[in-house]
């Protein structure tokens, strides 16, 4: 992109003469901010016609971007690689893009940690699992779990110090055993279990988001115009300055 951007740039600007030539980091900076622009709303598009449902981090918030200036020529469109709470859309949507094993949760870790999650398992939600309006099984849901096997972070936050939970939410443990895959089930008031998190060997992803591929089109698609438009704007702009 960068060696296409560069020739281009060099074709439109040959005949120009040494005034007009000082305005090409501006029209450069301008054209690279155009094609900036057009591919964050392609990535979005594309987030939005691969994924059922995608939450507003992954929607909206997913895509950023750092803008060219005259001094210094690039620009740069990548995913958000930190959020303030929970994982952020450049480390989760890496398998979307990459394929292959994802690594374990943060709720995973923490299950694991107190021993209730067997090594080399990962857990996932049961189809009866309660979940938000993306699909995804809500973060309360997996705090009553871990709280009532003691493994929040913050110790004070789990059951053993709220009594009064206790009778709300009561969860077993089934470990995998003779090819049943095991996992965490609920008690329900009549002491009724069913699934709410299944233990299983495997979580694997295929790729079917490429991210690369829809900035590298988009880029070719419309740098030759939007840079002959910038330059355009920026000889006219210099020649206005002039009078």
């Amino acid at each position: 992109m960068r060696i296409g951007l560069k020739s281009e740039m060099e074709r439109l600007t040959k005949d120009l003469n040494e005034l007009q030539k000082k305005q090409i980091p501006f029209a450069t900076s301008k054209a690279i901010n155009s094609i900036i622009n057009k591919q964050i709303s392609a990535q979005k598009k594309e987030i939005k016609k691969v994924f059922d449902r995608p939450a507003p981090l992954t929607s909206r918030f997913s895509i950023h971007f750092i803008k060219s200036r005259k001094d210094r020529l690039e620009g740069r469109v990548y995913l958000n690689d930190w959020v303030m709470k929970g994982n952020a859309p450049e480390k989760y949507l890496k398998y979307q893009i990459e394929g292959g094993e994802r690594a374990l949760k943060g709720f995973e870790k923490l299950l694991a940690r107190v021993g209730v999650l067997p090594k080399g398992y990962f857990a996932i939600p049961s189809k009866r699992a309660k979940r938000n309006a993306y699909g995804n099984m809500m973060p309360g849901r997996l705090n009553y779990a871990l709280s009532f096997f003691g493994a929040q972070r913050m110790r004070e936050t789990n059951v053993q110090h709220h009594k009064k939970r206790r009778t709300k939410f009561q969860f077993i443990v089934r470990k995998p055993r003779n090819g049943m895959s095991g996992g965490i089930w609920r008690l329900d008031d009549n002491g009724n279990a069913y699934p709410y998190l299944i233990f299983v060997k495997s979580v694997k992803y295929k790729p079917r988001y490429d991210f690369d591929a829809v900035s590298e089109q988009t880029f070719n698609k419309h740098w030759r115009r939007e840079a002959a438009k910038a330059l355009r704007f920026a000889l006219k702009t210099a020649k206005a300055g002039k009078r």
